[in-house]
């Protein structure tokens, strides 16, 4: 549920063995995709993948970004069989 992330930080949504990557991409403005390992609410974990990119407002000299999260668990096992 959307209402249960607001206000969360996003390391919360990142299983502990991908926190450093994460952290490391998110201080040096990384804006590429790359692959981590998500944590669900129960704990358990899964593939991700995270795309992000900077946005430019040059009119009130403000810089943001946008991206998405998705699980990569069926292309993983997709690759894994082939």
């Amino acid at each position: 549920q959307l209402d249960e992330m607001i206000g969360r930080s996003v390391l919360e949504f990142i299983a502990p063995e991908s926190r450093e990557l994460v952290t490391q991409r998110i201080a040096e403005a990384y804006d590429d995709a790359y692959e981590f390992v998500g944590l669900r609410k129960n704990g358990s974990t899964y593939p991700a993948e995270v795309r992000w990119s900077r946005k430019s407002d040059h009119a009130v000299a403000k810089l943001s970004y946008g991206g998405g999260m998705r699980r990569i668990d069926r292309r993983s096992w997709i690759l894994d069989q082939g």
